[in-house]
């Protein structure tokens, strides 16, 4: 129990506003599970709604795909403001380095306690987006101690070594590198699971499930550090209107992930390069839509509900995981005698108990902000 994640911005004179806000949102849409929209997947005028809160099988990008980009980025930009402090401090490259290490193995100790929960054996994989942050940030503090030209250069290194290692494995077993369940992530993990099940624990590291892959920390890396690149951009610029900026810097990257979209398909359960930077395109157009609106514009009174809950992100993440099926069952026996009277029955019954799960678990982070309580891994 400790300030939150975005130590970036923990006293009064660097706290950015628009950091916390655009995190709040993220969880929030995380935890809403779709608002009960994915009901409307048979709907002929509004299928296409609920098509955007699911994730795509394979090759494409929904709005419910931006959703670990955009956490991962964020982790990534207050990166910067956080190593920063401890620098002030006097903390030095290997204090911050073991520092980086406890947090790492904090959030992967929790991710593992989520994958467990409800098993009969602790279930131990890295696919989930706690562990792919903790193995990422180590990869990305490394790459952060020679300034934005090292975080660029790391870009491309974790870009170009993933895409080669693919490429090679595909050459080599003369198949599409980017095939689904038969690339060379697929493989290290279904033989590493092979491995630890002839060694009589297969319950260790276990092959990951709908086409994910370990390996996928390797171009998230590359997220992190677009996003410790925009952290210390927004940190140390004396530029005004940063916003728009930021606006063309998205774009950008929208035009180089759907280019290289026609050469390496974008697929987000192996994190492409496409992937990644088309993604990370989208991140920072939200990231400017946020920044300009709050900190360039002002514009601040509507942004704290999002804010509250972008202070408290990893308890609201580990909270609802836990949480929400009972959270589900003790609101639904009130809505569902009220979906009655309401014209559109199933669906309607499914919105409102989705907004009023979002809403019980907003309600615990604004309980926790005024007792000022905030977790972090």
């Amino acid at each position: 129990m400790t300030q939150p994640e975005n130590a970036s911005v923990e006293t009064k004179s660097t706290r950015i506003l628009s950091i916390d806000a655009y995190r709040g949102f993220t969880m929030l849409l995380l935890i809403s599970g779709g608002l009960g929209l994915g009901s409307l997947a048979k709907d002929p005028s509004w299928g296409w709604l609920a098509d955007q809160v699911s994730h795509r099988d394979w090759v494409g990008l929904t709005l419910w795909d931006l959703i670990q980009p955009s956490f991962m980025f964020l982790v990534g930009v207050s990166m910067p403001f956080a190593f920063a402090i401890r620098t002030e401090k006097g903390d030095s490259f290997g204090q911050q380095f073991c520092h980086v290490l406890k947090r790492a193995t904090l959030l992967i100790l929790v991710g593992v306690c989520l994958d467990s929960l409800g098993k009969q054996i602790v279930q131990l994989q890295f696919i989930r987006v706690l562990q792919q942050i903790a193995l990422a940030y180590i990869v990305a503090f490394l790459f952060m101690r020679g300034g934005w030209r090292t975080m660029a250069l790391g870009v491309v290194l974790s870009l170009l070594i993933y895409s080669g290692g693919l490429y090679l494995f595909g050459w080599i077993q003369g198949i599409d590198p980017w095939a689904q369940d038969k690339n060379l992530g697929s493989w290290i993990d279904q033989s590493i699971h092979a491995w630890t099940t002839r060694m009589g624990y297969p319950n260790l590291l276990i092959a990951p499930k709908g086409s994910y892959a370990v390996l996928n920390f390797l171009p998230s890396s590359a997220t992190l550090l677009l996003g410790a690149l925009t952290g210390e951009f927004l940190r140390l610029s004396p530029l005004k209107g940063k916003s728009l900026l930021l606006l063309a810097a998205g774009l950008l990257l929208l035009g180089a992930g759907w280019s290289l979209g026609l050469v390496i398909p974008s697929v987000k359960r192996i994190w492409t390069p496409s992937f990644c930077l088309f993604a990370a395109g989208w991140t920072l157009i939200a990231m400017a839509v946020f920044h300009g609106l709050i900190e360039d514009l002002g514009l601040r009174s509507w942004a704290w509900p999002f804010a509250i809950a972008g202070m408290n992100s990893i308890a609201l993440y580990a909270g609802s995981e836990f949480l929400r099926p009972r959270v589900r069952d003790l609101v639904n026996p009130w809505i569902q005698p009220l979906m009655g009277l309401s014209p559109w029955g199933a669906v309607g019954l499914s919105i409102a108990s989705s907004v009023s799960v979002l809403l019980v678990f907003w309600g615990l982070a604004w309980w926790l902000h005024t007792k000022k309580i905030y977790f972090k891994a």
